[in-house]
């Protein structure tokens, strides 16, 4: 090293070769010098980067390694144990070799990476990969590897770092795994579901919204939340007021996390592309996030209900006006019967007149009660304790002449409508007699482990196979068919939570099928 006038400090390099006299005596030198500044300045640099990187890796959380191209390691530093189990000792050693740690399914992964280091000068590489630790645990591991080039941009060196990423993989294998749910449930979700982001942009539009309006989720993801609202609303409302209104109503609760005073929440109707509505029931509502409020809708199709509702109450208003048209009628005849019966009672047979009487006055009591219901829109009141045994006492007491027989199981208590019931039984035994001619009837019980069924048969008339299908039918009626009141009696039995069925058999008989849940225990 010497100092130059010009350009500072020079490295040299001398060779000195010796010369020789006659007298084979060393009489001077020849002296050749090479100048090797660069290349002592680019050692020196190497020097203090590998002091630089030897620094830092002593203090990573990871894993920093150097080696030359035979992978002979120079150094292996960090928290060598704490991820493979092994001391760097033993890696340094040749004790174990990395090839040896790397997982067999992931080695491709490392072996094409290696020759690349060896053959491309200043090739670099980001992978991640498994290793599988001395106690046989599997841990995921992020690598950064590159080479270091000489002067002449061959590469010498190869250096890297290495991170644990085991618990960040696991963390992201859950959040994709709840995602995928998330998204499934969302798709599988009977109610129509929109979620727009942070910017009011829609990211979801499931399968179910898809069907209720009608609309594509690729014609509406990626798109602002309160166009998708527009699409849906009623043609003649759209104005370019009501645009913005919708705007700022969806802007103000993405900004605030607010729903605001609506009214929209509620049954509200939506227009389809093809012209036609649905009924749906929901509201937009916010949903806090660590980046702001994001929007979502859920929408629930209410069409079918509404329309069943409103045929519900329509049937409810003619089933009032119905009853008390007939309540009307019948009270007009009924009054005459009572006062009839009180001037026989006064001239002739008093317990003639009584039965006479009684019965007036349960016809009577029986059309306030279906009168109430009416209004009321049901078809039976509360259910009561009843003892099926004295209803049918009573039955056949005032409508089984004495030339009938009648027989009858003894059943268990019953939950029901009283006045109903009776009425039922009633029916039945009264078209048996009317319309079927029969002279003997019989009820039997029959027990399983879901309840009971009461059978009620008897010797009349068959009831002709053609009119079998219609005998509960609204309005049937004939001569020597099932008769009249048969579909006031299904009515009555299925409002209860009961059936009611015409066997196959070779007497006429109605099954009565009674649940656990009307017995009692």
């Amino acid at each position: 090293m010497y100092e130059t006038p010009f350009s500072g400090v020079a490295y040299l390099e001398a060779a000195f070769s010796p010369i020789y006299n006659e007298k084979e005596e060393i009489s001077g030198y020849i002296i050749q010098m090479v100048n090797v500044t660069r290349e002592r300045e680019y050692q020196i640099a190497l020097e203090k980067s590998e002091i630089r990187y030897r620094s830092f890796v002593e203090n990573i959380q990871g894993l920093a390694f150097q080696s030359g191209l035979e992978w002979n390691l120079d150094f292996f530093h960090g928290v060598v144990e704490e991820i493979t189990g092994y001391t760097e000792d033993e890696f340094v050693a040749g004790g174990i070799t990395w090839n040896q740690v790397v997982h067999p399914e992931d080695l491709y992964i490392i072996m094409d990476v290696a020759e690349r280091l060896v053959r491309e000068p200043n090739f670099i590489d980001d992978r991640e990969y498994r290793i599988i630790m001395k106690n046989g645990e599997t841990r995921w591991i992020h690598e950064i590897v590159k080479n270091v080039c000489d002067e002449s941009g061959h590469p010498f060196k190869i250096i890297g770092t290495m991170i644990d990423i085991t618990e960040k993989r696991n963390a992201l294998i859950k959040l994709r795994e709840s995602e995928e749910q998330l998204r499934n449930l969302t798709e599988q979700s009977s109610d129509g579901i929109i979620l727009a982001d942070q910017s009011g942009i829609v990211v979801t539009w499931n399968r179910k919204i898809e069907e209720i309006t009608g609309i594509n989720s690729a014609d509406e993801i990626g798109q602002p939340i309160w166009d998708a609202y527009v699409n849906i609303a009623n043609p003649e409302l759209l104005s370019d007021e009501f645009i913005r209104q919708t705007q700022e109503y969806t802007q103000r609760m993405l900004e605030t996390g607010k729903s605001g005073e609506s009214d929209d929440e509620g049954i509200l109707e939506i227009f389809r592309p093809d012209g036609t509505t649905r009924k749906v029931h929901g509201a937009p509502f916010p949903i806090k996030t660590e980046k702001g409020h994001m929007l979502a809708s859920f929408i629930r199709d209410v069409t079918d209900y509404e329309l069943m509702r409103s045929d519900v109450e329509r049937q409810k208003d003619e089933l009032s006006k119905f009853a008390h048209n007939i309540a009307h009628d019948l009270r007009a005849s009924i009054q005459p019967i009572v006062g009839y019966a009180d001037l026989l009672q006064e001239k002739y047979n008093p317990s003639w007149a009584m039965e006479i009487s009684q019965t007036a006055k349960r016809m009577s009591n029986l059309l306030d009660q279906t009168l109430v219901l009416a209004d009321a829109g049901r078809i039976v009141g509360e259910p009561v304790e009843v003892d099926p045994r004295e209803l049918l006492e009573e039955v056949v007491k005032i409508a089984v002449p004495e030339n009938v027989s009648f027989k009858h199981d003894e059943p268990p208590l019953i939950k029901c409508d009283r006045q109903k019931i009776f009425q039922v039984f009633q029916n039945l035994i009264v078209n048996a007699i009317d319309h079927g001619k029969a002279n003997a009837i019989e009820m039997s019980i029959k027990k399983d482990r879901t309840g009971i069924s009461i059978f009620l048969s008897n010797n009349g008339r068959l009831i002709p196979k053609e009119h079998r299908p219609r005998i509960f039918d609204h309005g049937f009626s004939t001569k020597q068919g099932g008769g009249l009141g048969l579909s006031i009696t299904k009515r009555i039995v299925e409002a209860h939570g009961w059936t009611i069925d015409l066997m196959e058999s070779e007497k006429t008989t109605f099954r009565i099928t009674i649940p656990n849940s009307s017995i009692v225990e």
